[in-house]
């Protein structure tokens, strides 16, 4: 606090922001020689917020011994996962889930959290942290997302690095309510991509950013191998970026390839800057 002249209150909230407010989109998609590609949009609006966080976004090497452990995009000061990778191993995003979702629309275990009820839960981002900090794989990545209890309602997106291993996590504070493989979509559906943004993919509602993601997914694969060019266009055709998307992220955990570029949703002619994330 004495260094920053920032309040030890005002770095606590933050760095559960994400537990409230946030509209991601991420996709898992699987190119012909079966590796696992994944993109996120972090979108954190309204416009005015997302402006001021963009200057903060960084790229970050958490090391053990003297060695990187994993990767991550983040925003100065902000100490969860919200996009991370562990290279030939597996990278994870998160997206929001609202609390609209949640019988009641109460934040039972985030309110209980805060009154010191029940600190038993972990917030989101905290969570993921520990995932890339206590296991080594995928398929213990999965375990640990899933049976984790959480403070509140999320959608934890992980892909890895053999053909199929990919999925969406839909979670309630403690209970996985519904796990939606990439395998499973490829074996049903013959459809290699699973896309999620903030809201269940169940539902059989109509929403923008979603259906425009799926559409522009669906019209990538039917005419080329999915590869960081052709998801990065994915990523910025509009409304998947917006005015409050601040990045998007490329990952490829079975080479240890991770691209981060902060967006911008500029007006029709405008010039797009496409800034690496340094």
């Amino acid at each position: 606090q004495k260094a920053t002249g920032i309040r030890v209150v005002e770095v606590f909230v933050y760095n559960i922001m994400y537990e409230l407010s946030g509209a991601c989109t991420s996709v898992v998609a699987q190119d012909a020689s079966g590796a696992v590609i994944h993109g996120r949009n972090l979108d954190f609006g309204p416009e005015e917020l997302a402006s001021k966080l963009r200057p903060l976004l960084m790229n970050v090497q958490f090391m053990k011994r003297g060695k990187v452990i994993f990767r991550s995009v983040s925003y100065a000061g902000y100490i969860g996962c919200l996009t991370c990778m562990k290279d030939q191993a597996f990278s994870l995003s998160v997206d929001t889930r609202s609390w609209s979702a949640v019988p009641l629309h109460v934040p039972g275990g985030l309110l209980e959290w805060i009154l010191g009820m029940d600190r038993t839960g972990k917030f989101l981002t905290f969570m993921t942290r520990d995932v890339f900090q206590e296991t080594a794989s995928y398929s213990e990545a999965v375990k640990l997302a899933n049976e984790s209890k959480l403070l509140g309602p999320a959608y934890v997106i992980l892909a890895g690095v053999q053909a199929g291993e990919g999925a969406v996590i839909t979670r309630d504070s403690v209970h996985s309510l519904h796990f939606w493989s990439l395998a499973d979509e490829i074996a049903s559906k013959n459809r290699p991509f699973i896309l999620e943004t903030n809201y269940d993919h169940w539902d059989g509602k109509a929403h923008d950013r979603r259906d425009n993601g799926n559409a522009c997914m669906a019209q990538v694969m039917s005419n080329a191998t999915i590869d960081f060019k052709n998801l990065f266009q994915v990523m910025s055709s509009k409304p998947t970026r917006n005015k409050g998307t601040t990045y998007t992220s490329l990952l490829l955990p079975q080479q240890g390839l991770m691209e981060s570029y902060f967006q911008h949703c500029c007006n029709d002619g405008d010039v797009l800057p496409n800034t690496v994330v340094v």
